[in-house]
Order: C-alpha cells, then sequence, then structure tokens
C-alpha cells in the first residue's frame, strides 16, 4: 500500500488504480497536479501539499461552526437539569395502592378508548435525576390527581373495558435511559377537606396539583406533588404556605399552551431531583 502511495506521487499510477490508496480505498486528499512549467511535467510536492492543508482547514472549520451552532441551542439543557438541588418531598394524598393503578401511563385516554376523558388535556414531560445529576434510568413512576371537578376517583376494571370516554384517575411509566418519562392525563380541580388537630376542625386547601411516587432499585422510594405554575390557586393552597419560594420553585411545572394554542391542551415540564445518590458519579 504504502509503495503504491509513493508511486502516486511519481505519477506511476496505473489508470485502472487512480484516484484510489493501494487500488482499494477511496483517496479523500486532493489528487496533486502537474507543474507544467517542469520538464519532466511531474507533480509539484509544494502545491499538493497547499492543497491538503487548505482541505484540512475548512474541514476544521465546518466543524466548530456546526459544534458551536448545537452549544446554543437545547442539546445541553436537554441532558442537564438547571440545577441539583434535590426537589422537596412532599406528603400525597389519596394513593390508590399497586393494584389499583393501571400500567398506562395515558390517564385521559386509556388503552382501548378511542375518545378522550372531559376536561383539558395535560401533557407531562418530566425528567428525574438522582443527587449527582446522573438521570435515573428504569425509574417507577406513578402518578394520582383529581378528576377536573376535585375528586380523587379511579376508574375501575369494568369502567375501563367499556368504549365510554373515563378518567383512569393514576397511572404507571417507566423512566427511559435519559430519566425522561411522560403523561397524558387532564387538568385536575382544586379541592378541600377537614383535618383534626389538637380536637379541632381545620380546614385545608389544595390548588390543583399532581401526585408522584417514584420507586429505584438504587434511590429508593420518593414522593412529592407538583403544581402549575401561574395558577391563581397557587397562593391558597396550605402546603404550598409552608414552603420557602425557592422551595416552591422546585415543585413548579413550566406550562405552556400545546402548538400555542390552549384549546389544543397544556403541556408541562419539570425536572425531579431525588436526595440519592446512585452508584454512578457522572453521566
Amino acid at each position: 500500500m504504502w509503495v503504491s502511495n509513493a508511486r502516486h506521487w511519481r505519477g506511476a499510477v496505473p489508470p485502472h488504480s487512480r484516484g484510489r490508496l493501494g487500488g482499494g480505498w477511496p483517496n479523500l486528499w486532493p489528487a496533486p497536479v502537474a507543474n507544467p512549467t517542469r520538464r519532466d511535467a511531474s507533480p509539484s510536492p509544494n502545491r499538493g501539499g497547499r492543497s491538503r492543508w487548505q482541505w484540512l482547514i475548512r474541514c476544521l472549520c465546518y466543524l466548530f461552526i456546526f459544534s458551536s451552532a448545537h452549544a446554543q441551542g437545547e442539546i445541553i439543557d436537554r441532558y442537564l437539569p438547571t440545577t441539583c438541588q434535590p426537589t422537596p418531598a412532599l406528603g400525597t394524598t389519596n394513593y390508590p395502592g399497586f393494584k389499583s393503578i393501571m400500567s398506562s401511563n395515558k390517564l385521559g385516554l386509556p388503552p382501548g378508548k378511542s375518545v378522550f376523558a372531559n376536561g383539558q388535556p395535560v401533557y407531562v414531560f418530566a425528567r428525574v435525576f438522582d443527587a449527582n445529576c446522573v438521570p435515573a434510568g428504569d425509574a417507577k413512576v406513578e402518578m394520582w390527581h383529581a378528576d377536573p371537578g376535585g375528586r380523587y376517583r379511579f376508574a375501575t376494571k369494568a369502567a375501563l373495558a367499556t368504549p365510554d370516554a373515563v378518567f383512569a384517575g393514576a397511572g404507571r411509566t417507566t423512566t427511559d435511559n435519559l430519566g425522561e418519562f411522560f403523561f397524558l392525563t387532564v387538568y385536575p380541580g382544586p379541592y378541600e377537606y377537614y383535618v383534626i388537630i389538637n380536637k379541632q376542625k381545620i380546614l385545608v386547601r389544595r390548588a390543583p396539583h399532581f401526585n408522584l411516587r417514584i420507586s429505584h432499585r438504587d434511590l429508593g422510594t420518593y414522593q412529592t406533588s407538583v403544581y402549575f405554575q401561574g395558577d391563581h390557586r397557587n397562593p391558597t393552597d396550605d402546603k404550598l404556605k409552608k414552603m420557602s419560594a425557592a422551595n416552591q420553585a422546585l415543585v413548579m411545572m413550566d406550562v405552556q399552551p400545546r402548538y400555542g394554542d390552549w384549546n389544543q391542551g397544556v403541556q408541562a415540564h419539570i425536572d425531579i431531583v431525588l436526595p440519592t445518590k446512585s452508584p454512578w458519579k457522572r453521566y
């Protein structure tokens, strides 16, 4: 192969192997051009070298431009959370139990249904990380919440078997290797309930929120609630009132209209950082 390359510089390559290195692999470098001023009309090494350097410099410039364009996009943010502060753990209520939660992430459109449940569709896109910002893959995520009327109602197997629209009330999914998971559900309503403290009946108000239970073989089980950023009922939530402004921001989902139209539904995004660490130190 090397002999063939050397002969190529002397212009002695057979016609059937020109433009190839060693007669087999494509020659990616520019072919040398003969210098007409020389008597032997042999290729000019200096000119061929300049062409190679120009080709190499162009490739490096294209690579730099391509890398800069992608660095300014959302690729960096796609795989790294904005903060590694653990998401506050909030006590959840009305957990239906493992057997009562269907193995689907479409609470508003359970499997076998062709009609969406009553209420505004909500598309939840979230990610789970450990305390080192390492994505928590293969984590089991359970979601349950109130219906648009503010009531906890979990669909029975008989109701799920009918073709009628129904809100499941709870669902389950698994994170992928990037810690991402998705739910399709409806916008929950606010509700109130009473608790007895020191023999006194106290009213507790809750703003619209989702309850989440995350289980991972290395990170344990974690529960919290996430809220809709900008909802006018958030200031009335008794659990949010007890949290600092910084902790409130960690449980707020970023809310945007789907395709720029609220009638198409709501898109909610949030990153959940667990307080525990996986065996992997970095991602």
